[in-house]
């Protein structure tokens, strides 16, 4: 059979669906590694799992009381852990998904795991996105109302051509934040890595 790298970071939450769906391969021959924070290892291991350690911890349970309200402002939130949290621990990650998906054929990853398709591709593995969050997709026709411009909420009746302006606009403006993963790529096409 298989062996199948689960990888994910952030709250309890975020964690449970992989475990469900580890359980559900395992019973069906695969081997099963959770990559995730620390905290979780016995969550992990208790549902006979294997464990690898995920850099960086973003795990809600190992916040100091100021990350967790940065972390969960409705506003500025998103911004700082994805910024601040996720983006700047990126080579951490890229190292510690190596490592876990060493010998694996698939990569199932959380969307905010930036360093998994330079893992994938240096490994020459497939990979999966899960997207759990039903904010994280992005409909033109049925948009998320996002906290720091919900007022565009009121003009759904016009279409999805002011969602679609939105949408570009965001892209535009979080394109820079892609900053390390484009100098992660760039080191690995210098170092003749692919």
């Amino acid at each position: 059979m298989s062996r199948i790298v689960l990888a994910t970071t952030g709250s309890i939450g975020d964690l449970r669906p992989y475990l469900a769906a580890g359980a559900g391969l395992r019973s069906r021959g695969h081997s099963i590694t959770v990559a995730t924070a620390p905290a979780y290892r016995r969550e992990v291991e208790s549902n006979g799992l294997e464990f690898c350690s995920l850099r960086p911890f973003v795990a809600p349970c190992e916040y100091t009381p100021e990350v967790f309200r940065r972390a969960n402002d409705l506003k500025t939130g998103s911004t700082y852990l994805v910024r601040e949290m996720v983006l700047p621990k990126v080579d951490e990650m890229y190292a510690d998904l190596l490592a876990a998906c060493h010998g694996a054929d698939l990569l199932v990853i959380h969307p905010i795991l930036f360093a998994a398709p330079a893992t994938a591709e240096k490994l020459k593995i497939k990979w999966v996105s899960v997207m759990l969050a039903p904010g994280a997709c992005s409909s033109a026709y049925d948009p998320p109302v996002l906290p720091p411009v919900s007022y565009l909420h009121g003009l759904r009746h016009l279409g999805p051509l002011p969602n679609r302006l939105l949408f570009a606009v965001l892209r535009g403006i979080t394109r820079s934040w892609m900053r390390p993963i484009d100098e992660l790529r760039a080191r690995r096409a210098g170092a003749g890595t692919g």
